[in-house]
């Protein structure tokens, strides 16, 4: 083997092992901050983005969306539906909204209303690990969502990203029979929820920067820098090295 392809080698077993110690590093500060504040927000411990954690170190590309933007205008609904793209879910905290506010940001008022009127009201959706969990008590808070929005909340009781059969239970639900993942794009602006929800089962995924990175829940806020200034552009380069070797 030339001293290239050694060095190569190397560098993708080093960018492997800090690959896994950032996953590991994600799940220590999930499971170590979020025990103590179920109480206090309506998001708890989510278990099934520690149990993907796993399957994300064995398929970190799962990570790389298939689309960044800096803001939900910057959407081009020509390229979804150049992609055949039939029904649209949006990630709500920072998102759509501000965490713990039910309305619409200001910023995202006119790209939404076109989008619904692009795709109808039934092909639209919010996909939140906060309103329509099991955290959320009786739904109330996906009820709040849907009445200052005006969009579908899907509820489920397991969170982003092991919740595909009641994403697709939903939009059977509202008349799109056998809907397929691969028709669906996710907007969301989470890595390890989001993202890894998306591409795991061959939706198109769209990441988008947050509406705040203040007026938010504090672990969120964490996990989600650590996600984008440290796991991405790790990932992205494990990406490049294994290509090279």
């Amino acid at each position: 083997m030339q001293l290239a392809q050694v060095t190569w080698a190397l560098r993708g077993r080093m960018h492997s092992s800090a690959l896994l110690f950032s996953l590991l590093l994600a799940c220590v500060v999930t499971a170590g901050t979020s025990m103590a504040t179920i109480s206090k927000w309506r998001q708890s411990l989510n278990f099934s983005a520690i149990k993907e954690l796993l399957y994300v170190w064995k398929n970190p590309g799962c990570l790389i969306p298939s689309l960044e933007i800096k803001k939900l205008d910057e959407l081009n609904t020509k390229l979804l539906m150049d992609k055949s793209i039939k029904c649209v879910i949006f990630d709500k905290d920072n998102t759509l909204t501000y965490t713990y506010i039910d309305t619409l940001h200001p910023s995202v008022v006119v790209k939404m209303k076109s989008i619904i009127d692009l795709y109808n009201k039934e092909n639209v959706a919010i996909l939140s690990n906060s309103v329509g969990t099991c955290d959320d008590d009786g739904y109330k808070g996906a009820i709040e969502t849907e009445k200052h929005t005006g969009i579908s909340v899907i509820r489920h009781l397991r969170k982003k990203p092991a919740c595909l059969d009641e994403v697709l239970a939903h939009f059977d639900r509202v008349g799109n029979k056998n809907i397929q993942p691969n028709q669906i794009c996710m907007v969301g602006d989470r890595l390890l929820t989001d993202v890894v929800f998306a591409n795991k089962y061959g939706m198109m995924s769209v990441l988008v920067a947050p509406l705040s990175w203040i007026k938010d829940h504090p672990i969120a806020s964490i996990l989600r820098f650590f996600e984008m200034y440290i796991l991405l552009p790790l990932v992205k380069l494990l990406v490049v090295t294994n290509k090279q070797t």
